[in-house]
């Protein structure tokens, strides 16, 4: 179906490849551009693919939020984590359409916020009362103002290696943290959660790195290219989303633990055989 679809965009592609948003309003171009081909499907989508692909982003977003408050007991840590969610799809939807530098901006600095709102979830995980008082919420402002400023103010190789290091340490060290929460993970079914987002996540970041690193050779491939940026779109959504569940079920043993009556306690369900959703149930 993939390839199919992909054939018939080249059908259809504005032959000149010559995009509505090149030159917007003055605006400079973004300083990293992707595999896909720019403009193939038509003259105002720069890269369809990679723009349509963020949807899923946008989705895992929403569902979490739905769900949150729904079975979340009324924190908003996991909220927020999923709105930052949300925001990164927007964003990655704006920039894979235009490739414009200011709408990069807006791709990148989310991400940079999602992170840390995951960072700050995981970090004070494991307790009612929060370990770290208002220092790391302080902590994590300061860094986004900064690294903010940085992705903002720089352009070229340095732009893209300052959010490279930004965005890299801060995801690595909560995979890290999430990696050492499934390490001591006692639940059979959230042992699985962790393994089938780990996994996810491990697949979308090859597809990553091979988008960047093998483009010309995908481009050759018969009959399309394998749009891989837009698999990471994809298992990166399912993956985040994936753990993050993970994570609210652990966060909702802790609140089961130390109710006053003792009479609930925490699962996880899977909804319409696809969906993982954390929640709490009446003990009998």
């Amino acid at each position: 179906v993939f390839a199919a679809l992909a054939m018939a965009a080249r059908l259809l592609a504005d032959k000149g490849r010559t995009g509505y948003w090149a030159g917007y309003r003055g605006w400079a171009p973004s300083t990293v551009e992707w595999c896909e081909v720019n403009y193939e499907l038509c003259s105002w989508i720069a890269e369809f693919w990679n723009s349509f692909s963020s949807l899923a982003i946008i989705a895992a977003g929403v569902i979490g939020v739905v769900l949150s408050q729904r079975y979340g007991q009324g924190e908003m840590r996991f909220i927020l984590a999923y709105l930052a969610i949300i925001g990164v799809g927007i964003g990655s939807v704006l920039f894979h359409m235009t490739l414009l530098r200011p709408m990069q901006i807006l791709d990148e600095v989310p991400m940079i916020y999602a992170a840390q709102v995951m960072l700050f979830c995981i970090l004070e995980n494991d307790t009612r009362k929060r370990k770290y008082g208002s220092l790391l919420p302080v902590a994590l402002c300061i860094h986004a103002v900064v690294v903010t400023a940085l992705v903002t103010f720089t352009s070229g190789a340095l732009q893209f290696y300052v959010f490279q290091v930004s965005f890299g340490s801060l995801e690595l060290s909560t995979l890290a943290l999430v990696a050492r929460s499934a390490v001591a993970e006692t639940d059979s079914v959230a042992r699985r959660l962790y393994f089938r987002g780990f996994a996810a996540y491990a697949l979308a970041l090859l597809c990553w790195a091979s988008d960047i690193h093998f483009c010309e050779f995908l481009r050759q491939m018969v009959p399309a290219n394998p749009q891989l940026h837009a698999w990471w779109h994809v298992l990166v959504s399912c993956g985040l989303y994936t753990l993050t569940v993970a994570g609210q079920h652990a966060r909702l043993r802790v609140l089961a633990a130390d109710s006053p009556d003792g009479d609930q306690h925490a699962i996880i369900e899977v909804i319409c055989h696809v969906l993982p959703v954390a929640k709490l149930k009446m003990a009998r």
